[in-house]
């Protein structure tokens, strides 16, 4: 009777302990094949050391020095990160990097420090392996640039995901994504410097977007890196910063060269003071803002919301009459 209850125990032991150690085997080969110097597209990776550790009851790998490089744009360095899944339910990804980054690129050199930076990725059990969900959580963060600016942000979360009513939702040739966001106490003042105190901070901001993309985020990416983005519908976008309240709604298509063609419906609460004071720190031409102040009409109440309506062509932004300027191709 012994026998069989030290077979009961030690059997389902036994095959787990083998379960664990095949599924962090098959892991590590995986990340090392697809980290270890190796080209995705433009993009190549590499690292220092990789540790396997947490069984029994979980899969962790922490690797030392990451590098990922984009083709001649940019760097991203990350001294220590940390993969982890349930060993029962290898598909959902956590990814920790907690603590500095670098990202070294054309437009400057960016530090990033957060407490927590946290990003949770769900994939689909299929031969394609897609990815059903991403989702950011960084708190106590900072961005700081090489020339000087920094952002600050108490909090902001990240979601993304493939619809809720179809897993392969498309539209025409185009694979359907939905994007969220929200963030709390997001701190400017060391960007613009030159506002006045009650502009240098979002005391919130939201967003409920649908992303189009060329095809799939799937394990496709491996052979031709990251789709690309084709179009964007913003459902509904919120900023409140001082008595302002900003919020946006659009639709915009992304060329092949990255420019962006649509438009985008902006209502603004509090208009009047937001334009005094861009006139005021010379973020507005004088002329200009008098100009936008007669089309908007000089004696609607400042409490009445302002509804600015932006056309983009080719990247070209204008607001009726007025060209108000260029937006640079996306990366």
């Amino acid at each position: 009777m012994r026998t069989w209850l030290i077979l009961a125990l030690a059997v389902p032991a036994l095959l787990w302990t083998a379960y664990w150690g095949a599924a962090a085997f098959a892991v590590k080969q995986g990340a090392e094949r697809f980290v270890q110097e190796q080209r995705h597209g433009d993009l190549s990776s590499r690292f220092a050391e990789l540790r396997i550790g947490g069984f029994p009851t979980d899969l962790r790998f922490d690797f030392e020095d990451v590098q990922v490089q984009d083709a001649d744009r940019l760097v991203w360095s990350v001294p220590v990160a940390r993969l982890s899944a349930p060993a029962y339910r290898p598909q959902d990804v956590r990814l920790d990097l907690s603590g500095p980054q670098k990202v070294e690129g054309r437009f400057g050199d960016l530090d990033i420090q957060a407490e927590v930076f946290d990003i949770g990725l769900l994939f689909r059990l299929a031969a394609s392996v897609p990815l059903a969900r991403v989702q950011l959580i960084m708190e106590a963060g900072r961005l700081a640039h090489a020339s000087g600016w920094r952002l600050d942000a108490e909090r902001l979360l990240v979601t993304f995901q493939e619809p809720a009513n179809s897993a392969a939702d498309t539209a025409g040739d185009l694979s359907l994504y939905r994007l969220g966001l929200e963030g709390r106490a997001l701190d400017l003042s060391g960007l613009l410097i030159d506002l006045p105190p009650d502009y240098q901070e979002i005391t919130d901001v939201t967003a409920r977007m649908g992303l189009a993309f060329s095809r799939p985020w799937d394990r496709s990416l491996l052979e031709t890196g990251p789709p690309d983005l084709r179009g964007l519908i913003i459902d509904q976008g919120q900023i409140r910063f001082g008595e302002a309240t900003l919020t946006l709604s659009g639709q915009l298509a992304v060329s092949a060269d990255g420019l962006l063609s649509g438009h985008v419906d902006i209502e603004l609460q509090g208009w009047r003071a937001v334009l005094a004071a861009f006139r005021q720190t010379d973020f507005l031409d004088p002329d200009i803002a008098d100009l936008i102040l007669d089309f908007l009409g000089p004696e609607t109440d400042d409490q009445e919301a302002a509804r600015v309506p932006l056309q983009f062509q080719d990247g070209m932004v204008s607001f009726g009459i007025f060209t108000l300027g260029f937006l640079p191709p996306l990366p």
